[in-house]
């Protein structure tokens, strides 16, 4: 299979976010995606993979908007880019090498044959920082002070579909603004499993 396809318990689990945070550096703001597939009967989490995210630069709309006082600019969605490998349009070995960029957009995401019809899932968000006693001594510095987003694609729909990407994306009404993008090598979504995709930034 030229495209690189390959059921999530077939690799090894890399190290999970929070043995990764210490690795943002200067990147705390585009941190880092994490692709998870649980299995839908235990919960057991059957693979795990973490990979670079971009941010955009219709990124800078959000910041701005968000800095200026606006609550609703901001990443309120996770986008799944995924492409039917039996569709029209479809090429096999087309999903390879796909390279996020700056300049990418929703429409990006939805070039032929990819969509992200649905998986477009609004975002659970989480955040951790440092614990501080009365006395303002810190006691914990729990997680690197990483906020988290977190999207779960379980449509039936999307079984057999072959994933490659995701973007944190805010959506206002019908606008909507590609804050990062990030691609991953295919993997194909079975009806055992659901996928998570959870974008992780460390902030200070």
């Amino acid at each position: 299979m030229s495209e690189g396809l390959y059921l999530p318990w077939d690799k090894p689990k890399p190290r999970r976010r929070v043995d990764v945070a210490d690795s943002y550096g200067s990147k705390r703001m585009s941190g880092r995606v994490t692709w998870r597939a649980v299995c839908k009967k235990t919960g057991e989490v059957l693979f795990e993979e973490t990979v670079a995210n971009l941010i955009t630069y219709e990124a800078t709309q959000v910041i701005a908007k968000s800095l200026g006082g606006d609550p609703s600019y901001k990443i309120s969605h996770i986008y799944g880019e995924h492409a039917d490998p039996g569709g029209s349009g479809y090429i096999e070995g087309s999903l390879n090498g796909l390279v996020a960029a700056r300049a990418d957009t929703i429409a990006t995401m939805r070039t032929s044959p990819r969509t992200t019809t649905g998986a477009e899932v609004p975002v659970l968000t989480t955040a951790f920082g440092t614990t501080v006693d009365i006395g303002g001594v810190p006691t914990t510095d729990y997680d690197q002070n990483v906020l988290t987003v977190t999207a779960i694609f379980s449509d039936s729909s999307l079984d057999g579909r072959i994933f490659v990407g995701a973007g944190l994306v805010t959506k206002i009404g019908t606008v909507e603004l590609l804050f990062g993008h990030s691609y991953r090598a295919a993997l194909i979504k079975l009806s055992s499993f659901d996928i998570q995709v959870a974008w992780s930034s460390r902030y200070l």
